[in-house]
């Protein structure tokens, strides 16, 4: 794997953004076997400076969030130069503006709760990794 700033990546870089601590750790615990570098953020300010720093390869955001809502974290990472792909999370079934997602370039969402094994097979699905399972 690609070595950046004298540290050796497992694999491609996952960005959580999530307000809800709970989830946070269930995702880094649920996927830290895995061969993912995954870094955590708990709202938008904290994850544009993140993908500032070490741009991720996938970036899984939150859609309901205090302060920066994830539409508005994906606004502002494209307009950061962002081009990896995105998850969007939802805990309400319905996203409001399909047009807007993929004017974002987000081809993936999913519903909170949503399936472990299931994020897993779509993480394989984007990044081409066949040690997710």
């Amino acid at each position: 794997m690609a070595v950046a700033a004298g540290i050796q990546r497992k694999g491609p870089l996952l960005l959580v953004v999530d307000d809800q601590p709970g989830v946070r750790r269930l995702l880094q615990e649920a996927l830290s076997g895995e061969a993912l570098d995954i870094h955590l953020a708990a709202g938008g300010d904290e994850a544009l400076k993140i993908i500032k720093e070490h741009p991720p390869d996938i970036l899984m955001v939150d859609l309901k969030m205090p302060g920066m809502s994830g539409l508005e974290v994906l606004q502002a990472a494209k307009s950061m130069g962002y081009r990896g792909e995105a998850i969007l999370m939802t805990a309400y079934g319905e996203v409001d503006s399909p047009d807007q997602l993929k004017e974002l370039g987000i081809h993936y969402h999913l519903t909170k709760p949503f399936d472990i094994f299931q994020l897993k097979s779509l993480l394989r699905e984007i990044s081409g990794l066949h040690r997710i399972s």
